[in-house]
């Protein structure tokens, strides 16, 4: 009997073609993974050291290696055929050396061996995050300190938008914090253009516009409450104006929904929407009355909601506003960047996310692409929902 479930083996099975795995801890991912690994080297003879497996951490790496081992080992001394013993025996020999390793230490390998290509010195050395910290934190001194020397309207700007009294660790940190994130972006560039796009005038409007379906989408359950108000009050002398502001409701958001304008919506939210006080005896108009009074407190609520942010007069000035913050932060944090690259060229030094930049470039040139992909026929990538944009 199999140990593994029938969707396990589905996956140990497929042969062709691209395929993602999910499933929760402890589900038996590395297992399956091992499986599908030793299927390719005993059934397929692909070699060990023409499949690439990249995983998260060195323990898993080396998790891997020690199931493959032993799960070699036994199929070696079951084989009867000489010729395959030969050929998994040679595997087992070759183990220690296959592509089974980190994604920092797979790039690490691609960028000393196509240092030429990447742009480096060929000597780099690797630092650690401990290491990187203390680098990077010199690095954001020095570039404060030139900042505040040529008196940058970019630096006063993103002083004033972030940081209170007198103290600029917060700006500090938040530097640290986007450059740290930029860097798992494959197109930094890009990401800010897009970023910075989003403050433009035109996608501030449509952003208004996204804000107003976000209102009608609130208030559209309320509708048929309305519609049937309407026609419950119909006749009923002391719930005329109740009534009255019913239709106005409908009307006015029919619309807004009609034409999606700050006008109208002005036109809902600026409207008097308390309920007309009645005096009666009539358990019926009691409950109309009642219900009248709940839809429009619910109105009352969603408006309350969007009315600060829709109708406020300078939203479209303050939107701009936090495009040129976001101009000045980013300012900063590529000159913060620019200096950080500068102190590790100099000291032929590279971290972590520069392996993995330079290793993307790598794998993306004319120079080693063909080369790279035609090194292996497999590649595994462990707990892939934990890779970074490059």
């Amino acid at each position: 009997m199999s140990k593994f479930t029938l969707e396990q083996q589905r996956v140990i099975d497929t042969k062709s073609g691209n395929l993602v795995v999910t499933a929760s801890a402890g589900s038996g991912k590395t297992s399956v993974m091992t499986e599908r690994f030793l299927r390719l080297v005993t059934s397929e003879r692909i070699p060990v050291r023409r499949i690439l497996c990249v995983t998260f951490t060195k323990l898993a790496a080396e998790e891997l290696k020690t199931r493959l081992k032993s799960s070699l080992t036994e199929a070696a001394m079951k084989c009867e055929d000489g010729i395959e013993r030969e050929f998994l025996f040679r595997q087992l020999d070759d183990l220690p050396q296959a592509y089974i390793c980190t994604v920092d230490s797979f790039c690490n390998t691609l960028v000393r061996r196509y240092f030429y290509v990447a742009g480096v010195d060929p000597q780099f050395g690797v630092i650690d995050e401990k290491v990187a910290d203390s680098l990077m934190a010199d690095a954001l001194d020095e570039t404060f300190e030139t900042l505040y020397e040529a008196e940058d309207e970019n630096l006063k700007r993103a002083l004033k938008a972030f940081c209170e009294q007198r103290s600029d660790k917060a700006l500090k940190k938040l530097v640290l914090d986007v450059y740290r994130f930029l860097s798992s972006e494959a197109d930094v560039d890009g990401y800010e253009k897009t970023a910075l796009s989003l403050y433009e005038q035109e996608n501030i409007k449509i952003a208004i516009n996204g804000l107003i379906d976000g209102f009608l989408e609130k208030v559209k359950g309320l509708k048929p409450q309305i519609t049937n108000l309407i026609g419950a009050t119909e006749g009923l002398k002391k719930l005329e104006e109740s009534r009255a502001l019913l239709e106005f409701a409908a009307e006015v958001i029919g619309c807004l929904e009609a034409d999606r304008s700050l006008e109208n919506f002005s036109v809902i939210a600026n409207a008097d929407w308390s309920k007309p006080r009645i005096t009666t005896k009539d358990e019926v108009e009691k409950q109309l009355s009642e219900q009248v009074k709940a839809v429009l407190d619910q109105l009352k609520t969603a408006i309350g909601k969007y009315k600060p942010v829709l109708l406020n007069p300078d939203g479209v000035r303050l939107g701009e506003g936090a495009g040129e913050i976001l101009k000045s932060l980013l300012y900063v944090v590529n000159a913060f960047g620019d200096r950080y690259a500068a102190d590790k060229e100099r000291m032929s030094l590279l971290d972590f996310a520069d392996l993995e930049r330079y290793a993307l470039n790598i794998l993306t040139s004319d120079e080693a692409r063909a080369e790279i992909s035609g090194s292996f026929d497999c590649v595994f990538v462990d707990e892939y929902q934990d890779t970074s944009g490059v």
